[in-house]
């Protein structure tokens, strides 16, 4: 008995160490839902998120800065073409305004986007926000700093 108690509490402790190592579930804001936008202008992430391009927070790494950024978009818009994601609308190239926050160890934290399009519809931009989601659990920011930071951006996703 004291045998099986002992192995239980060490699994759980295993399980609890494991979690803790695990980045945080990525929270998204959609620009277009009222109710998504105002909760996230309610937390003040700027405040306690520099942007990247901050000469404060990127002092000599501002190659690396571009370069992470350029990267994540390539990944984001290979991860929704792995996945078979489409917009629902005819032809056009897809424009997004975004701003990503991430951890320290450059994981996403928080994404806020508005997508241009007008076309596309609640039902997509929920499945792109639920990708994104799902993307973030295995990628992120390929860059660190010493605080949580954010950087924002346009970008075009192609539209099979």
């Amino acid at each position: 008995m004291r045998t099986l108690l002992l192995f239980t509490i060490l699994l759980g402790s295993v399980a609890f160490s494991t979690q803790a190592q695990t980045p945080a579930s990525l929270i998204t804001y959609d620009f277009m839902d009222e109710e998504q936008r105002e909760r996230f202008q309610s937390l003040g992430l700027d405040d306690n998120h520099p942007n990247l391009l901050n000469p404060e927070i990127s002092v000599g790494d501002i190659e690396k800065v571009r370069q992470s950024w350029g990267n994540l978009h390539q990944q984001i818009g290979k991860y929704l073409k792995e996945n078979q994601f489409g917009w629902g609308v005819e032809g056009t190239d897809i424009s997004i305004v975004h701003k990503f926050y991430f951890s320290p160890e450059g994981n996403l934290n928080h994404y806020f986007f508005r997508v241009m399009n007008k076309e596309v519809t609640l039902e997509k931009r929920q499945e792109y926000a639920e990708l994104v989601k799902e993307f973030s659990k295995e990628h992120g920011l390929d860059l660190t700093k010493d605080q949580p930071f954010a950087q924002c951006g346009k970008t075009r996703y192609a539209n099979p």
